[in-house]
């Protein structure tokens, strides 16, 4: 409920100009600006979005992979994992991209969430010592939820153009997620995190 009501929010807020602000271009993950210091706009740029179908379907999935990661890892650290992944994803991207590049869109977060959940049950199906098919299901499902949900739609009515997908964005967010899901399933039975802990985080 949080994270939906902070997305609507913003996007209201970014529509109506709250402020005087141009939110867009405020807080958009600007390439050039990036590359030159503008470390933010990798998180703000998480909270902007292009129409409602956009927000919508971040809205979505970024909701049902929250909930699956935090009973995973604890609330905390999942939405933790959706901040960091969200601004490392959007970080790498703006270094590999050209300086004209911007991007705007909780999806980078979102499919980082995803690549948290993955390489967490990769981990821990490891440890517990399944059969090779069970260890190697969250990856081949997490890959082809990447696949499906992340990549360039194809275009069929040429008179209506998409809306351009950020599949760079898509993919190193995920894959920021396997780095920091791997490091959590590993140290997972080492740390116990209380209640109090993970609403810190």
């Amino acid at each position: 409920l949080v994270y939906v009501g902070t997305l609507v929010a913003f996007d209201l807020a970014s529509r109506r100009g709250s402020f005087g602000l141009d939110w867009w271009h405020a807080g958009m993950a600007d390439a050039a600006l990036i590359q030159v210091g503008a470390w933010w706009r990798c998180v703000t740029a998480l909270c902007l979005h292009a129409d409602f179908l956009h927000l919508a379907g971040n809205l979505v999935f970024g909701a049902a992979f929250g909930v699956m990661l935090a009973q995973s890892i604890g609330f905390g650290l999942a939405w933790l994992a959706f901040v960091v992944t969200g601004g490392v994803g959007n970080a790498l991207n703006a270094l590999l991209q050209s300086p004209s590049h911007s991007t705007i869109g909780a999806s980078t977060a979102v499919f980082g969430m995803l690549g948290v959940q993955v390489a967490h049950d990769w981990v821990r199906r490891r440890q517990l010592h399944y059969n090779l098919f069970r260890r190697w299901a969250p990856i081949a499902i997490g890959a082809a939820l990447l696949a499906w949900l992340g990549g360039e739609a194809r275009q069929i009515d040429p008179i209506v153009p998409l809306p351009k997908i950020d599949v760079g964005a898509h993919v190193l967010g995920f894959a920021a997620g396997l780095v920091l899901g791997g490091l959590l399933g590993w140290s997972k039975p080492r740390v116990r995190l209380t209640a109090w802990v993970q609403a810190a985080l």
